[in-house]
């Protein structure tokens, strides 16, 4: 069976329960026909269910009026902490790791310097 027509066959489970559907089809080729397919099938999904896309579903879940303003209110009380945190960490990557890391802390520390 075509790829495509085993991933539309599947589509009713898919949108149903689309984590279950990635953990057994882990090696299933996404190509952009099955992408076609796929985003097609989340669409209809969606609107059928009254939602304009994904986004607006995903927030329909929160009992807040105004969902964005609360993140944005959110993320002002967590920025002063998250830039403290960016520049220790910068620091102490840099004593280590010396001009791999950028001087300037509003430039982004390489992500192979973590580790795993």
């Amino acid at each position: 069976m075509d790829v495509s027509l085993r991933v539309l066959s599947q589509a009713p489970r898919l949108l149903s329960s689309t984590r279950q559907f990635k953990v057994e089809h882990k090696s299933l080729k996404i190509t952009p026909s099955v992408k076609t397919v796929l985003l097609l099938g989340q669409t209809v999904f969606f609107t059928c269910k009254g939602f304009d896309d994904m986004g607006v579903f995903w927030q329909a879940g929160f009992d807040v009026d105004d969902l964005r303003g609360e993140v944005l209110q959110l993320w002002e009380q967590v920025e002063p902490l998250y830039r403290q945190l960016h520049l220790y960490v910068g620091r102490k990557l840099r004593e280590k790791y010396g001009d791999l890391v950028p001087d300037d802390p509003e430039e982004p520390i390489p992500a192979h310097l973590f580790g795993k």
